[in-house]
């Protein structure tokens, strides 16, 4: 009998002890894997941009009276820097997105014609402007690759250097074209971004007006063509 209350109480005792321990035990889930947010390109940005461009603009003047036509074939070259501001908005892995942007050129074309005589052609582009539209894919969330196009205008000041004693003054061209191109823009912060950025420009084929003078003929039909390729890199400041 003492035995068995003996049994008794000291299984008692280890259950008591038992349960008490397992009500000390705090238990608590692990703790969840951290996950970095994603870049979100939707917003506004105004950022600055250099570069530097070429092609091979020409200029035709077409003599009346069944005159003879003088062509005149240049090579331009130069840079550009100037400011831009734009919008993105992102769906999924796509950026759809506008741009404006208006730079200060010093391209160049220089050039000339041999026939009867030698006569010397220069046309500085004086600024360039583009309104673009673009749209991009996201291969990583900081790296945005796109493709953009729309409407360039700028002005450009032709120039045709006469043998005296006949000249020409010739006026400064207004002109609207368009440009197309791709690029990259890869973000350093989520404030911060860099690209750089390829373009074909075409400003068309425009009438040029003059005042002659010497022996230079009234009613001389001029035109220039104006085409050129630029790549650009540049600073985006994001908000």
């Amino acid at each position: 009998m003492n035995k068995f209350l003996i049994s008794t109480v000291a299984l008692t005792l280890l259950t008591g002890s038992a349960s008490a321990a397992d009500f000390g035990v705090i238990t608590q889930d692990a703790p969840a894997g951290y996950i970095a947010p994603t870049s979100d390109w939707t917003g506004f940005y105004a950022g600055v941009f250099g570069g530097v461009g070429g092609g091979s603009p020409d200029l035709t003047m077409t003599i009346p009276g069944g005159g003879p036509v003088l062509e005149f074939f240049g090579n331009s070259s130069g840079g550009l820097a100037g400011v831009q501001v734009g919008a993105d908005y992102q769906i999924g892995d796509f950026v759809l997105g506008a741009v404006t942007d208006i730079a200060v050129s010093n391209i160049e074309a220089r050039g000339g014609a041999a026939v009867p005589i030698v006569f010397g052609y220069e046309s500085p582009l004086n600024y360039l402007g583009t309104v673009r539209g673009r749209i991009g894919f996201l291969p990583t969330d900081n790296l945005l690759a796109y493709v953009h196009g729309g409407l360039a205008y700028g002005q450009t000041s032709p120039d045709v250097t006469v043998p005296p004693p006949a000249g020409a003054d010739l006026d400064p061209v207004n002109r609207v074209g368009y440009t197309i191109g791709a690029g990259f823009e890869y973000k350093l912060t989520d404030n911060i971004s860099v690209q750089t950025e390829y373009a074909y420009t075409n400003l068309g084929n425009a009438s040029v007006s003059y005042t002659p003078f010497g022996g230079f003929p009234a009613g001389v039909d001029i035109k220039e063509s104006y085409d050129f390729h630029t790549v650009k890199a540049g600073v985006n400041f994001r908000f």
